[in-house]
């Protein structure tokens, strides 16, 4: 079965792991009260996941909507994801396809069934994210650098960004929305 097939591939012991790192980097941060460099073994990649994680789970500004999509901007566009190459957008996959991206979608799932309340935004709005950068549909997720995405891209596209907040919002918005200060600590045994 197609549960089966997921459960094969390792996919939750991924997601367990990079919550599990986002756990030790808030503990680090906020109960410790240390610095902490984050640097994966495997380049950049996984560098993200873990601290765009660690700053939903710190700062209540991105649990919100406009706060969510900055996060992204931030800490994968302006970071230097390489969307083209990880998500094969517009290309046939090479051996560097990773579904990097879509992977820490799935963990900041996992966050909003841990924390129900402490999202506005729903997991519609994480499975729309999750479609348009798979869509070549928006420049946002097109290139695989910063200066790429100026160069090449984004005079001849639109940004994800502004459509989302034109679109109605109310299906990407959570009902249960209680804005909070707290820190959130990720469990990755609730994975699943």
């Amino acid at each position: 079965s197609w549960f089966r097939d997921v459960a094969n591939s390792g996919w939750y012991d991924q997601i367990a792991a990079i919550l599990s790192c986002g756990r030790l980097l808030v503990a680090e941060l906020h109960e410790h009260h240390c610095n902490a460099l984050v640097h994966c073994s495997d380049g950049w990649d996984s560098t993200a996941q873990v601290t765009a994680l660690a700053m939903l789970c710190l700062d209540p500004h991105y649990r919100t909507l406009r706060g969510f999509m900055l996060l992204i901007q931030k800490e994968f566009c302006s970071f230097g994801h390489r969307f083209r190459t990880c998500l094969a957008n517009g290309e046939k996959p090479s051996g560097e396809y990773s579904p990097i991206f879509l992977q820490w979608l799935e963990c900041v799932y996992q966050l909003t069934l841990q924390f129900e309340t402490a999202f506005e935004f729903s997991s519609a709005l994480l499975v729309q994210v999750g479609r348009e950068a798979l869509s070549n549909c928006f420049g946002t997720f097109l290139a695989d650098s910063e200066r790429e995405r100026a160069q090449d891209v984004m005079s001849h596209t639109q940004s994800l960004w502004p459509w989302l907040l034109r679109v109605d919002a109310q299906e990407h918005m959570n009902s249960r929305y209680v804005g909070t200060e707290e820190v959130l600590m990720p469990s990755p045994t609730q994975v699943g």
